[in-house]
C-alpha cells in the first residue's frame, strides 16, 4: 500500500486530478487488500457478507483460489474494462495481501488452480510479528499522508 501511495503521489502509475481522486484510489487499494479474505466467513469482509463468504469458503476454502495470481488477474481484467486506474489500485491492494499472506506459516497457493504448490514464510497469522508489521505500516502511512 505504501508503494501504491508513492506511485499516486509521484503520478508514476496514476494521473490524479484532485485529492478526491487520490482518496478514491486509496479506498480501492484498501478494498483490494481485504477482498481476498472474502473466502473466510470470520474475516473483516467475510463478516459483512456472510451470505457470500460461506459459499465461497465451502467451494474454494480459505487461501485457495481467491489468494492466487489467476484470481487477481481475472478481477484485474474485469475492472480494467471500466478503469485502468481503479484496476491498478485494486491490484496493488490485492498483491499486497497475497504477498503478506505468503509470508505466514499457512502460506498461499499462488498458482491455484494449476498447482497446489504453497509459498510459505516464517510468520504466524495474527502473531506478534504480523501485528508489529501492520502497526509499522499504518504508522508509516499516517506519517506519509501528513
Amino acid at each position: 500500500m505504501l508503494v501504491g501511495l508513492l506511485l499516486i503521489k509521484n503520478q508514476l502509475l496514476f494521473t490524479t486530478n484532485s485529492k478526491f481522486d487520490a482518496f478514491i484510489i486509496l479506498l480501492v487499494m484498501m478494498f483490494g487488500a481485504i477482498f481476498p479474505d472474502i473466502d473466510h466467513p470470520d474475516s473483516t469482509i467475510g463478516q459483512k457478507v456472510k451470505f457470500i463468504s460461506k459459499p465461497i469458503n465451502w467451494i474454494f476454502g480459505h487461501r485457495g483460489f481467491l489468494h492466487s495470481l489467476f484470481f487477481g488477474i481475472l478481477i484485474y481484467a474485469l475492472i480494467f474494462v471500466f478503469s485502468f486506474q481503479i484496476a491498478n489500485a485494486f491490484m496493488i491492494g490485492f498483491l499486497t495481501h497475497i504477498l503478506l499472506d505468503g509470508l505466514t506459516k499457512e502460506g498461499i497457493e499462488i498458482l491455484r488452480p494449476l498447482t497446489d504448490f504453497k509459498i510459505r514464510g516464517p510468520f504466524i497469522s495474527n502473531g506478534f510479528a504480523e501485528i508489529f508489521i501492520d502497526v509499522g505500516l499504518c504508522a508509516g502511512l499516517v506519517y506519509y499522508l501528513l
